[in-house]
């Protein structure tokens, strides 16, 4: 078919009448259109348009349905009932929906639209003309219309109907809102649409009230609302939330977006200088996070801001801002209150302490004007010289930095000008009343007083003493016009309050001074705490009592119940005790017990109480003696008694130590030797390889040896270059059994090719061995697993050596951590602990430039650290190092020692090395033998029969013969005459036990040497 289509979609129709039709006609699934009465055609549905537009023929037989004005529809039903179904269609529609001809006739309408009239419903019928329908709905009795107001309806909406009006609403006289919406035709015709709203008319109706009452109590409120929609579009407002957060007027309107409202307020400098796009990112970043946030912020014009977010339930959230300058400001007067009343209450101590009411004033009248902030604090005495002479005296003047200077004392001619200014002030300042006024107010004779010193604001408070004023105590304030606030007022008058009740107390104190200065002086010089209680409670107490008690003074102790200060299991023996003094009159026997500090801290006394009269009343004076030093002292003594008891112990133990030491490392050098040399000259790897773990073995056990003798000896710290792999090793060759039978797992990092220290070895040695041990101690209170690692590292820049001991133990508690190198504090249990090896520890590490301090380990536990510094070291170490590779070939080695085994070993390394060696057994073969032969060297024992190495010495030394070089081997380097010995020579020492390439190393460096 070659019809035109004229649309497809019901919104694009020529005509509302064609729109409600095709509308209808796209519910159907066959192609149908709208054909006029002249046979042109109309508007066509979905499916028409869609055949057409595919370029496919209708086929089939066409229905047709015709119409009231001489229109039809044409459907190809395509085997389908579709006429049942168009009319089924039409009823469906919720609306009223009727057609209208050009000369208003009714064509067609549904049910809806019918009861929608069901009033006159034998007038709704196909060809009824509009103007009767309409008439006889205006004639009802209800609406009490003239037939030419009727008429004149009629006519205007004969022309509105027309006119394709937007949608627009009426309420019947049955309470009933009709929506009316009309869409002509191209033909004439008009499409009708009867829609009944009256359910949402109420709806908005309810919803209008509830807005307006949400309005009026959004705007009843004193905190502003801002309230967005999940879109976060501005939906609900109060005034006072656009005044609060400096919003401008034209922003007042539903779905302004919130970032818009941010710009505003950057733009009004809310945010000071903070950018848009910061501002903006932190109320993203809280919108991103979907919880409740606030903050406090300042606006320009100083007021306090407390602004809340929290989210709604539809995906938007609500601010509220709320003004809380007055709650700041409440709080900071508060503050300020507080700290003039502390101000207040600390000159009140100092000016009621008994000293010069005077001085005690001065700092007063300081800390007044540094609290109130005054440019002047002025103390002045009214003088009377005679019944109507009245003169101002400034006693006191405290002016804050910067202020103008006033004369003091003030020149007469100016006094002159103040007393004549000022004297329509007296009768006010005889009757205490207070004194304030701004400058410019003042008349000009005051002004031309004042202005000259920059009063620009002043504050005057009567100093009374009983019912006369003494005097005023002022304020000046020289840099604004104040108003000054009612707490300064009031801090003000108890100022004044206090320099009365100082001077009215001076006055009384000088008048009864004299006859308690004898009392007063025994009391407050007696070395024993004396209380005087009445009923209880303190009434005086000497300054022994006060430091006792660890007051500030005493007033600290006056007023207070005196069984405060007695632990309360003390309570019925002590009321039982007063008992007994009040009724019999005499002293209470001394008695020892506990008492409580201010701070609720206990020590303990030796106390006794007496009876005594005052004032004709009876009262009871406590006197105690602190015997807390006398018991410190008698534990202290206790202690060095002991200490001198373990120091005896040790003593004996270190010279029993030196035999036994001697005695062993001679067999441990022949061991250690011979394995050497074994393995260096076996013939076959099995006897090699046996040789080898006899010498590991000796030298672990020569290792312990030394490191044994290394912490018992004392000595002066020798430094040397040591290596840090050797100390490690040394000290746990001592603690790992302890280690290993606690089953703790150790881990060692530390590389043999660390920079060497310049250090005493013995003491780093018994620094790294006091925290293993520590650390394994530590670890037993913890369950397996127990880990205690030890690494050591070269800090950057290559001058300092880092070593942590760490462990998996408890820790140490940070509060603790300050004070765990102190002597003799010690958190282990009484008999584990002394508190020393850590104090000293720290002693030695600050010996050495060094640091140790405690911090926790990674995963928990104890981590101790400590940094040294390489060192400088020694130059001749490197010169005897490197003289020593080039020294020895032919030299010739005279050997000293009663042990034929070392003397054979040493003659065995030293000849392999390239040495002469010569052999004897005493030092008096030796002697006869120095005394014909030249020797290169004489390598000795100390401890031999007959002549020992002292007397060689002694005797080769005196005997005037060019110096032979001697150095010495000994395993007895504990004791003390030996110690004294080497000391005394200066000589060069090899200790036993010692290994062959120990020895040639020895040997090369001393003969390396200059003699």
């Amino acid at each position: 078919m070659s019809d035109p289509i004229r649309s497809s979609r019901p919104e694009e129709c020529a005509s509302a009448e064609d729109a409600a039709l095709v509308g209808l006609l796209d519910l159907l699934a066959a192609p149908a259109r709208l054909v006029a009465a002249d046979g042109s055609p109309g508007a066509v549905n979905r499916a028409y348009a869609q055949l057409m537009a595919d370029g496919r023929p209708l086929l089939g037989e066409v229905e047709r349905l015709d119409l009231a004005d001489g229109r039809r529809i044409e459907i190809w039903p395509r085997g389908s009932a579709t006429m049942p179904v168009l009319a089924d269609a039409i009823e469906a529609l919720e609306e009223g929906f009727a057609v209208w001809d050009a000369n208003d006739r009714l064509v067609l309408f549904n049910r809806r639209y019918r009861d929608l009239y069901r009033d006159f419903n034998d007038l709704t019928y196909p060809g009824v003309d509009f103007a009767a329908h309409a008439r006889a709905r205006l004639n009802a009795p209800q609406l009490r219309m003239s037939p030419e107001e009727v008429e004149a309806y009629l006519e205007r909406r004969r022309q509105e109907r027309r006119q394709n009006l937007p949608p627009f609403e009426i309420e019947r006289v049955d309470g009933r809102w009709i929506r009316l919406v009309d869409r002509t035709m191209p033909d004439g015709g008009l499409v009708s649409v009867r829609i009944d709203v009256t359910d949402l008319k109420r709806r908005e109706a309810r919803a209008a009230e509830r807005s307006q009452i949400l309005q009026a109590t959004l705007e009843n409120m004193n905190d502003g609302i801002l309230a967005f929609d999940g879109e976060h579009r501005l939906i609900a407002w109060n005034d006072r939330a656009f005044e609060l957060a400096g919003l401008p007027e034209e922003m007042k309107r539903r779905g302004v977006q919130v970032v818009d409202l941010v710009r505003a307020q950057v733009a009004a400098g809310e945010f000071g200088e903070a950018s848009f796009e910061q501002v903006f990112r932190t109320h993203s970043e809280w919108l991103a996070r979907a919880r409740p946030d606030s903050y406090e912020r300042r606006r320009p014009n100083g007021t306090a801001l407390l602004v809340r977010h929290n989210f709604a339930r539809n995906g938007g959230f609500i601010t509220t801002f709320t003004d809380v300058t007055a709650q700041r400001q409440a709080e900071e007067d508060a503050e300020r209150h507080q700290a003039i009343l502390a101000a207040v209450a600390e000159a009140a101590a100092r000016i009621l302490s008994g000293e010069s009411w005077l001085e005690q004033t001065r700092l007063l009248l300081g800390r007044a004007g540094e609290v109130l902030a005054a440019s002047r604090v002025i103390l002045t005495e009214i003088r009377r010289e005679a019944p109507e002479m009245r003169r101002l005296a400034d006693l006191l003047v405290w002016s804050a930095p910067g202020a103008p200077e006033a004369p003091m004392p003030m020149p007469p001619e100016m006094a002159a000008a103040r007393h004549a200014a000022f004297a329509d002030w007296w009768v006010r300042r005889e009757q205490g009343e207070t004194e304030q006024a701004l400058t410019r107010d003042l008349d000009p004779a005051k002004r031309a007083f004042l202005e000259p010193i920059g009063v620009r604001s002043l504050l005057r408070m009567p100093v009374m003493i009983g019912d006369s004023v003494w005097g005023t105590v002022g304020l000046d304030d020289c840099k604004s016009d104040r108003i000054w606030h009612p707490i300064e007022v009031e801090a003000l008058r108890a100022v004044a309050n206090l320099i009365g009740v100082a001077i009215n107390r001076a006055r009384s104190e000088e008048a009864r001074l004299d006859s308690e200065e004898t009392y007063r002086r025994l009391f407050e010089a007696a070395p024993d705490g004396i209380m005087i209680t009445e009923n209880q409670i303190i009434m005086s107490a000497n300054a022994a009592a006060v430091r006792m008690m660890g007051a500030a003074g005493e007033r600290d102790l006056i007023g207070r119940d005196i069984y405060d200060f007695v632990p309360p299991e003390y309570h019925a023996i002590a009321r039982l005790r007063a008992r007994v003094v009040r009724e019999s009159g005499q002293p209470a026997p001394y008695r020892e017990r506990e008492m409580l500090r201010l701070d609720g801290s206990r020590f303990v006394v030796e106390t006794t109480g007496t009876k005594v009269a005052a004032g004709g009343r009876d009262r009871l004076q406590l006197i105690f003696r602190d015997v807390t030093e006398k018991r410190r002292a008698a534990a202290e003594i206790q202690r060095q008694r002991e200490a001198l008891i373990q120091s005896e112990k040790l003593a004996a133990l270190g010279s029993l130590l030196a035999g036994v030491a001697h005695e062993l490392n001679n067999p441990l050098s022949v061991v250690v030797g011979q394995s050497f040399l074994m393995e260096e000259t076996a013939g076959d790897e099995r006897t090699k390889a046996r040789a080898a773990r006899i010498r590991a073995a000796a030298d672990r056990c020569a290792r312990i040896v030394k490191t044994f003798l290394a912490m018992a000896r004392q000595r002066p710290p020798q430094r040397k270059r040591v290596a840090m792999a050797g100390i490690v090793r040394s000290a746990f060759d001592i603690v790992a059994y302890p280690l290993r039978t606690s089953g703790v797992e150790t881990a060692v990092d530390v590389a043999e090719d660390l920079p060497q220290l310049w250090a005493d070895e013995d003491q780093l040695g018994q620094v790294v061995m006091n925290l293993l041990l520590n650390a394994q101690q530590a670890l037993m209170d913890v369950p397996p697993p127990r880990r205690l690692s030890l690494r050591a590292a070269l800090l950057p820049g290559g001058q300092r050596l880092r070593l942590t001991v760490a462990d998996n133990g408890p820790g140490v508690d940070p509060h603790l951590r300050r004070r765990i190198f102190d002597p003799f504090f010690t958190t282990k249990p009484a008999g584990v602990g002394t508190g020393v090896g850590l104090s000293v520890c720290h002693g030695i590490v600050a010996g050495h430039d060094g640091t140790i301090w405690v911090e926790e380990a990674p995963g928990g536990g104890a981590a101790f650290v400590i940094e040294l510094p390489l060192g400088e070291g020694d130059a001749e170490d490197a010169t005897d190092e490197a003289q020593a590779d080039g020294a020895g070939a032919g030299r010739h080695i005279l050997v000293v020692d009663d042990e034929p085994d070392i003397a054979a070993m040493l003659e065995e390394i030293l000849d392999a090395a390239g040495f002469r060696v010569t052999v004897v057994e005493s030092g008096r073969e030796a002697l006869g033998l120095l005394a014909r032969l030249h020797f290169d060297l004489v390598l000795s024992d100390i401890r031999m029969p007959d002549v020992d190495g002292r007397d060689l010495w002694r005797a080769v030394s005196a005997s005037g013969r060019p110096a032979t070089p001697i150095a010495f081997m000994t395993g007895d380097s504990l004791g003390a005459a030996a110690a004294d010995f080497l000391i005394e020579a200066g000589c060069e020492v090899l200790e036993k036990p010692f290994d062959p390439p120990e020895v040639v190393a020895f040997v090369r460096r001393l003969l390396g040497r200059p003699v």
